[in-house]
């Protein structure tokens, strides 16, 4: 009776400690994801929590937990966006885990390395920003979304092996045309000129401008649905050209970035 005494005990305490280092891995997590929390408001910056399904019960118990503990102590930071534009390093950020899309436009950000550890980005915006170097998100399999527009980088290499990267930007960058040919993988890109090489994958293709000579380069997208091409001659040649291509020649051009802020659920799907 007392060996099945102790090992009931034995057990329960085992229990017990299991129990508490897990609620001691989820308080440290909280902890560090409230710091970043604070240091992303008292930059300006807006955040956005995964709070769940409008009007489902978990996300009402969720609400009264979190009126209690806090936001940190409940939910994922999934979404950060508007830090002020004096914003340099945003090594806090390695604090939260599971940030899933970014908004560092016009911020003086240029050190990409702590977004090495937020696996989870789909969504990055770093539009006139003087970021050069790419190498910190190589390894950001989650990336699906890109904005360099304006921006210093020259080499899109380490976005090679990003295989769900299907939208990128790259107007007003000083980038080599030959550098696309590691990008084939996107279908939907934003650029100054026609790309030079065949992109097999491209369905929809932003174009600022198009010369005359430059012309031959935009039939050479097999799966092209979508063109929205600014100056663009001859565009009736264009339209018969691609008879199962959407053109957009003559509306006002809408930027990615100025799309508007995703919901997490639509990027998830």
């Amino acid at each position: 009776m007392k060996s099945r005494f102790k090992f009931r005990l034995s057990s329960l305490c085992i229990g017990v400690g299991i129990i508490a280092g897990l609620v001691g891995l989820l308080s440290h997590r909280a902890q560090t994801q409230s710091m970043a929390s604070k240091w992303i408001e008292a930059n300006g910056g807006v955040i956005e929590y995964d709070v769940g399904e409008p009007g489902s019960e978990s996300r009402l118990l969720y609400r009264l937990l979190a009126s209690v503990l806090g936001n940190d102590y409940v939910y994922n930071v999934v979404g950060v966006r508007r830090l002020d534009k004096d914003v340099e390093d945003i090594s806090k950020l390695k604090g939260i885990k599971n940030l899933c899309f970014l908004d560092l436009a016009g911020t003086n950000v240029s050190d990409l390395t702590p977004l090495a550890q937020c696996r989870h980005l789909i969504c990055l915006n770093l539009t006139l920003t003087p970021v050069s170097d790419l190498t910190a998100i190589t390894d950001n399999q989650q990336l699906r979304e890109l904005d360099l527009r304006g921006t210093l980088v020259n080499d899109i290499s380490p976005l090679e092996n990003l295989k769900k990267l299907n939208c990128l930007d790259l107007r007003e960058t000083k980038l080599n045309p030959d550098a696309l040919s590691c990008i084939k993988q996107v279908e939907s890109l934003y650029i100054d000129r026609p790309p030079q090489f065949t992109l097999d994958n491209l369905r929809r293709l932003y174009v600022s401008t198009v010369e005359i000579e430059e012309l031959e380069l935009l039939y050479s997208f097999p799966n092209l649905e979508y063109l929205w091409a600014g100056n663009i001659p001859f565009p009736k040649a264009v339209a018969q050209k691609l008879p199962h291509c959407k053109l957009d020649l003559n509306t006002d051009f809408i930027p990615m970035s100025e799309v508007g802020w995703p919901s997490l659920r639509l990027l998830m799907e």
